[in-house]
């Protein structure tokens, strides 16, 4: 792309050169939509089953001690997404905040509803600090 900047305030009177900076602006567009797709889909979760195993995994990598207990029926699609990214941001506030060796994930189907409960035994004051912290976890993830 052969451009000077800044622009002629008159613009151009060239119609080829015009075409051309058109075809630019609509590529960089197109190649910027493109990148911002790629950002959202790492945004969308692995889904509560894999979440659960990345969180084990990576409390081990961290020496904390896990015990995961999951009852009731799988969990429908859009739910188990969303509490994929629950468990993931929990475990991540564990990890960094806590302190703790242990942590506990339970999944408990509620007769129509699912919660998901993550305890670690750290000291209570790490979860006070960790609020007030400026991170942002899950915040605007429900309305």
């Amino acid at each position: 792309m052969a451009a000077s900047w800044p622009p002629s305030p008159r613009g151009t009177t060239n119609p080829a050169q015009a075409q051309q900076q058109a075809a630019d602006i609509e590529e960089i567009g197109r190649v910027a939509l493109g990148e911002v797709r790629q950002a959202v889909a790492g945004y969308r979760g692995r889904g509560l089953a894999r979440e659960l195993e990345a969180a084990r995994a990576a409390l081990a990598d961290a020496g904390i001690a896990t015990e995961v207990r999951q009852d009731g029926p799988p969990v429908p699609p859009g739910a188990d997404a969303l509490l994929g990214w629950v468990v993931r941001e929990g475990i991540t506030n564990v990890i960094r905040h806590s302190g703790g060796r242990r942590c506990e994930i339970d999944v408990r189907d509620c007769g129509g509803s699912v919660t998901v409960t993550i305890r670690d035994d750290g000291p209570s004051s790490s979860a006070s600090a960790a609020l007030t912290s400026g991170g942002h976890g899950l915040d605007g993830a429900c309305p």
